[in-house]
């Protein structure tokens, strides 16, 4: 017998197939007895004092469970009516504007929009003139890159906004 196998018998629970040798041992070491010694005491403390718990322990944790959860899913009231949270959306705005705009003047909408259609095709065609002869690229080539453009431009205005909202939340208090 060892003092490690002591500690492991210790360890592992004091099983009863090898108390006897590790009495025997613990009766030559002081150490091992010493080990022996401070672990039945801290059994016997520890099974000394069990306090029981109250008979309304469950029923009262389960209630203040019960009042947080509720508590993390009840949302303050806001604080405006929810038609001028609406009108403040800028999408909204905006669509309020173009319909007070075709009521005003719907009749002239289609020849604006056909004006701007041609402006938008005469600066575009003008730029890709300009803008192309350095390459010398062939017209298909330059339709084909304007085209991207002009698909391109719309969408990283828009990843423009999201990035921008960023910067208007709130940030958490460093700490």
């Amino acid at each position: 017998m060892s003092c490690e196998r002591v500690d492991r018998w210790l360890d592992e629970g004091r099983h009863a197939s090898g108390e006897a040798a590790c009495r025997a041992h613990a009766a030559s070491c002081a150490r091992c007895a010493a080990a022996i010694g401070a672990a039945m005491e801290l059994e016997d403390l520890l099974g000394a004092h069990r306090a029981t718990a109250p008979t309304t322990l469950v029923e009262g944790v389960m209630a203040r469970v019960a009042v947080a959860r509720r508590a993390d899913w009840e949302l303050d009231p806001p604080v405006l009516d929810w038609w001028v949270r609406a009108a403040a959306e800028p999408s909204v705005a905006l669509a309020l504007a173009l319909a007070a705009l075709i009521m005003w003047r719907g009749n002239a909408m289609p020849a604006l929009g056909a004006q701007a259609v041609a402006w938008l095709g005469a600066a575009l065609g003008s730029a890709s003139a300009s803008a192309a002869a350095p390459f010398d690229l062939n017209p298909a080539t330059r339709a084909a890159l304007w085209l991207t453009l002009t698909i391109a431009a719309p969408w990283t205005s828009w990843l423009l906004f999201r990035w921008s909202e960023t910067l208007a939340r709130p940030r958490p208090a460093a700490g």
